[in-house]
């Protein structure tokens, strides 16, 4: 699951790129500049917005894990006064940001010059004062990349105090610097324009040297490229003195090569800005040391997998329900984010979708979203969709109050009725029962609503049908296990959620192939045996693809991994033929000697509880309570 960012003073992209090159989803970018605004746009899907940072709203502003931005901290002095206004105000604005909004940690990127400005320090008292761990270094960009480049930049990144590892910064230990030729256009054709070099810059004393950079007012020899906002550094090649071109600059950022860089227009405003952007490979690193902090947490990993699934299990029900066309993804509208709008016709729907843990969310949560995006009504219908059960006066205080509906696990049911995989999956992935749960019409009534009747029979042809394709082996045993897991989803859904797969053991010998968890609330007679009487809440998987009965062997493998502390004490073997008589007689030498309990199960098993989960005469969850009854009746002491 990719952990979220939103980035402001956003550039060219490069903070964006390096972030999204470290695993995080950049999902709203800030940048007043409107040529800068637009080539972000064209290389970067994150959406952008051409605001100053003192013109964002901070109430407004998304949820993100970790807020990036560029600072300019000049060093005081009487020419650069003018300057401070503007940039005390952008300070300001993201203490505010930073106390509104409490992203878990930031990222700051400043000029070099900022090290020695006297607001450095006030500006990281400031920040620890609202709960952040902070930390700042000078980097020098050839030392932590190798690039052939004379460059520090000023990084100051923090989290917030809850977490429990500490966050550091790239090294300064010197790599082997790689050379300057890597990253230049000479096998290539050159626009003859970077070949024009003003009279008053012709070098008078040319040496063998490969590059000159501008130093006190000349151009001298030099081993590393050194940026100079106004002479750009040149080049010695066989077709003579030129500039070092745009792309060879943006090489030498990091910027990768499928960055497109507009031809032949604002060339020096180009210049400008390829130099004063940071480094993409030193962003990349300090990602890369905040990234496994807040992905180290495993309640917080679980929720973000959880919320990611859940919002793209909404979006592939509306993109089947409405085509791709009709659809648009992780936008803004009036300066609020919503996770889809669709359009029909004239009327836009605005949908906002949260997972929250557990059969019922905060009321005050969902006011506090129903709020956030209120504003929206004036120019579409904002709709709140939640993984919950939320009661009938909480939805109709929401949209009298705010204008906001709410679609809750009801609604789902009801609208997911008309397409059998996205329903199953939906039932299999909540974290509690829902047979309880009456599925209801939503409101608005904006879809109308089909039998899915035949959709269902077609489904169950596919299962028999996909198996039957499957050839045994090794070789296909992903494809069975896959095959395998869809059918549980949907026989067992209704019991079971989870579905963890491959998990390896700690001694790194064994993995066993599934685990899942019994569902909060799950009320059916063989759930509850083995939730009572074998001490277990989680149940493994094994999936065995042979083209033979498994033997005693699988059995006793198997058999290592349950033990009662782990609440696991109950597993399921799933095999093209079922178990041979050795194995039959392991499994109760099992039960009998350690109180572990391991079925087996074949295809045909499989197969005949998907028809009674088709008939809806009796619960599939039977089919292994007759199993576990038949074992219990015939064990022998």
């Amino acid at each position: 699951m990719r952990v979220t960012a939103a980035v402001i003073n956003a550039g060219l992209g490069d903070i964006s790129l390096g972030l999204e090159m470290a695993g995080f989803k950049v999902v709203v970018a800030y940048e007043a500049d409107k040529k800068a605004l637009e080539l972000h746009s064209a290389n970067l899907k994150a959406p952008i917005y051409p605001l100053l940072v003192e013109e964002i709203d901070a109430n407004a502003f998304p949820e993100v894990d970790l807020l990036a931005a560029r600072l300019h901290l000049p060093p005081f002095s009487r020419f650069r006064r003018a300057m401070q206004p503007s940039c005390e105000s952008s300070i300001y604005k993201l203490y505010e940001i930073l106390s509104v909004r409490k992203a878990r940690a930031f990222f700051l990127m400043l000029n070099a010059a900022s090290a020695k400005n006297n607001r450095l320090q006030e500006l990281l008292d400031t920040i620890a004062t609202m709960g952040y761990e902070c930390i700042w270094k000078s980097i020098d960009v050839a030392q932590a990349t190798g690039l052939p480049i004379k460059e520090r930049t000023v990084c100051i990144a923090g989290t917030l105090r809850s977490t429990e590892k500490l966050l550091e910064l790239p090294s300064q230990s010197a790599l082997a610097q790689e050379q300057l030729e890597q990253y230049l256009q000479l096998n290539q054709p050159v626009d003859p324009w970077y070949f024009h070099i003003r009279p008053d810059n012709i070098l008078r004393h040319r040496g063998e040297s490969r590059l000159y950079c501008w130093k006190n007012r000349a151009y001298v020899e030099a081993d590393l490229v050194q940026w100079n906002y106004r002479q750009v550094p040149l080049v010695n090649t066989k077709e003579g003195l030129r500039k070092i071109t745009h792309r060879e600059i943006a090489n030498l950022k990091g910027f990768p090569a499928h960055y497109t860089l507009p031809d032949g227009t604002n060339r020096q405003w180009l210049y400008q800005k390829l130099m004063y952007a940071g480094n993409v490979f030193v962003i990349k690193q300090i990602a890369n040391m905040v990234n496994p902090i807040l992905t180290d947490n495993p309640w917080r990993s679980r929720q973000a997998e959880r919320g990611m699934w859940f919002e793209n299990l909404v979006g592939r029900y509306l993109v089947s329900l409405a085509g791709e066309e009709a659809l648009a993804q992780e936008l803004r509208i009036k300066d609020r984010a919503v996770d889809f709008a669709l359009y029909q016709g004239s009327k836009a729907l605005y949908f906002e979708v949260k997972y929250y843990n557990g059969r019922l969310a905060s009321t005050a949560k969902i006011r506090a979203v129903c709020e956030r995006l209120s504003p929206l009504r004036t120019d579409g219908v904002p709709i709140l969709v939640l993984a919950n059960e939320v009661p009938d006066y909480v939805k109709a205080e929401c949209l009298d109050q705010l204008g906001v509906y709410i679609w809750d696990v009801g609604s789902l049911l009801w609208l997911f009725d008309k397409f059998a995989d996205i329903k199953n999956e939906f039932i299999a992935s909540l974290d509690y029962a829902v047979e309880h749960i009456e599925p209801k019409l939503p409101m608005p009534d904006v879809f109308q609503g089909v039998s899915n009747a035949s959709e269902e029979k077609r489904e169950e042809l596919g299962w028999k049908e996909k198996l039957l394709r499957i050839a045994p082996g090794r070789e296909q045993f992903q494809e069975y296990e896959a095959a395998c897991i869809e059918i549980l989803k949907y026989v067992l859904g209704d019991y079971l959620t989870l579905w963890e797969p491959q998990e390896p053991a700690n001694d790194g010998l064994y993995r066993f192939d599934l685990c899942c968890k019994i569902k909060s609330g799950a009320n059916q007679d063989f759930f509850d045996t083995i939730k009572h009487y074998f001490n277990t809440k989680y149940i493994v998987f094994e999936f065995k693809n042979y083209s033979q009965k498994i033997s005693q062997k699988e059995i006793y493998t198997t058999e290592k991994y349950l033990y009662e502390k782990a609440l696991r004490k109950v597993a399921i073997i799933i095999s093209r033929w079922g178990a041979d008589e050795h194995a039959l007689q392991a499994a109760r030498g099992s039960l009998r000697e350690t109180r572990k309990l391991i079925l087996c199960l074949s295809d045909n098993a499989l197969l005949e509880m998907v028809d009674i989960k088709t008939r809806k005469e009796q619960e599939p969850a039977e089919f292994l309570g007759a199993l576990l009854d038949d074992l219990l009746v015939h064990l022998e002491k």
